[in-house]
């Protein structure tokens, strides 16, 4: 390196433009995704509830197919 040559590093203001516009649009795609997780709550909700609907008619559905077989049989 000879005397004249300036050390250290040299930051543009296109460089640091870039950098920020960089960022927003990571911070752009975050907000995306995290506004489509925020909605799981509810869905996980929607599912418990379809399940246990399931379970309650398999049961109702088990006791009357009991029922007959154990009147068709005389039990």
């Amino acid at each position: 390196m000879t005397e004249h040559e300036p050390s250290g590093v040299r930051i543009t203001n296109v460089m640091i433009y870039e950098k920020l516009m960089e960022i927003n649009e990571n911070q752009i795609a975050m907000r995306v995704e995290l506004n489509q997780l925020s909605d799981h709550e509810p869905r996980i909700r929607f599912l418990e509830k379809k399940l246990w609907m399931f379970m309650g008619g398999s049961g109702i559905l088990g006791a009357f197919v009991y029922a007959l077989i154990s009147q068709y049989l005389g039990v």
